[in-house]
């Protein structure tokens, strides 16, 4: 049996969080957010995996798989790249004050953060770094500077995601992904 505080307690936190559920509106009406939104699944890179930085076994891997996935009740969003490698990041992003943000997790050990930099366009967007990078000396240290993605007509995401070393810009080449289908 449950007892009269815990009872109460769980009363408290349904009811707050169908209150809650409320605040998803603004996020699903911003563009980018919805965009990321949209990706929601697993996908798998087809060209450009060349430049992945996978080496030995894992060079050999059949599939190298990027995932979405929302969580927080549909306040965020994680990304999470070369899914099951030792080179896996993620990046979460979510909205704040009205803009999305993100915090990439880098296999270089530090976390640039980024805010959506350019007007969405039906295909996609881009975010760049606001000059914040966690875990290094400075924004000159090399990090991932940017992450644009694009929903090609054909249905196939491309990203880009430009680096950062020694206060210059690293141009990256285009990964093109395919949505796999959910077994």
């Amino acid at each position: 049996m449950i007892s009269g505080p815990v009872r109460k307690f769980a009363a408290c936190l349904c009811a707050s969080s169908l209150l809650y559920t409320g605040s998803l509106l603004a996020e699903e009406v911003d563009p980018h957010f919805a965009f990321l939104k949209s990706l929601e699944g697993r996908w798998a890179v087809t060209t450009g995996r060349e430049h992945l930085p996978l080496t030995g076994i894992e060079a050999a891997i059949p599939e190298v798989i990027w995932e979405y996935r929302t969580s927080a009740n549909g306040h965020a969003l994680t990304e999470t790249i070369m899914v099951g490698t030792s080179q896996e990041m993620f990046t979460v992003y979510h909205m704040n004050g009205g803009r999305v943000e993100g915090t990439h997790y880098c296999a270089f050990n530090n976390q640039p953060r980024y805010v959506a930099a350019t007007p969405f366009n039906k295909g996609g967007h881009a975010l760049v770094c606001d000059g914040h990078v966690s875990n290094a000396e400075s924004h000159d240290e090399n990090h991932m500077h940017a992450i644009e993605h694009e929903l090609l007509d054909d249905g196939r995401l491309r990203i880009n995601a430009p680096g950062f070393h020694n206060g210059a810009l690293i141009e990256a080449p285009d990964l093109y992904l395919t949505r796999k289908d959910e077994d």
